[in-house]
């Protein structure tokens, strides 16, 4: 009886790191490698009143240069010469 009492720990932990890792493997979703990026840039509306519908909001493909974190990219234009293009 204690060897069984001393057991439930050990799958009790066993268990649970496997839960875990099939619960944070379905959050997470698969990774995704991206290199190129469109950038929503609108641009301002001069002296145009009826083409809002017409007006191109998108920019790219822009070349990701480095990752800062989640939400934060440092892009450049590939046509750019010079490494000053972040947005």
């Amino acid at each position: 009886m204690r060897e069984a009492h001393n057991r439930i720990p050990e799958s009790t932990n066993s268990v649970a790191h496997t839960q875990k890792s099939y619960f944070d493997k379905h959050v997470n979703g698969p990774k995704f490698a991206v290199d190129h990026v469109w950038l929503y840039w609108p641009r301002p509306l001069v002296r145009q009143k009826n083409k809002k519908k017409l007006t191109q909001i998108w920019t790219g493909p822009w070349l990701i240069q480095q990752l800062m974190s989640l939400l934060v990219v440092k892009i450049k234009h590939p046509k750019q010469q010079n490494s000053n293009g972040a947005h």
